[in-house]
């Protein structure tokens, strides 16, 4: 993450294994890292095609994580859709500072609690 000079990162998601809600967050056998989806074309920046973490496992800088945190402190009934918009409003650059870290891999059970 701090050598890709990414602000906000999640671990790969394994498409074989795990309920997938956004392809950009599937692993991609490429590289390390990856900030788009190969799906959507190159002139998109706004996600889910640029610039997206799903919400169960992102990774965040210090600075990131201090605005996510003051946007979380809302009274939010939930956080659906939270994921679109924090790389937006954290980062600057959210098409280059935020990524999927395709060197660790998860699996996303989506196991209701």
């Amino acid at each position: 993450m701090k050598s890709e000079g990414l602000e906000i990162s999640q671990p790969a998601i394994d498409p074989v294994q795990s309920e997938v809600h956004y392809k950009i967050t599937m692993h991609d056998k490429t590289g390390r890292v990856h900030r788009g989806n190969s799906k959507c074309s190159n002139a998109s920046k706004e996600p889910p095609c640029r610039g997206l973490v799903e919400g169960m496992a992102p990774v965040f800088s210090n600075s990131a994580w201090r605005c996510a945190w003051q946007i979380m402190q809302n009274d939010h009934i939930h956080g659906w859709g939270m994921d679109l918009k924090l790389g937006y409003l954290c980062t600057g650059d959210h098409p280059q500072k935020v990524g999927i870290i395709d060197s660790e891999i998860i699996v996303h059970r989506s196991t209701k609690t």
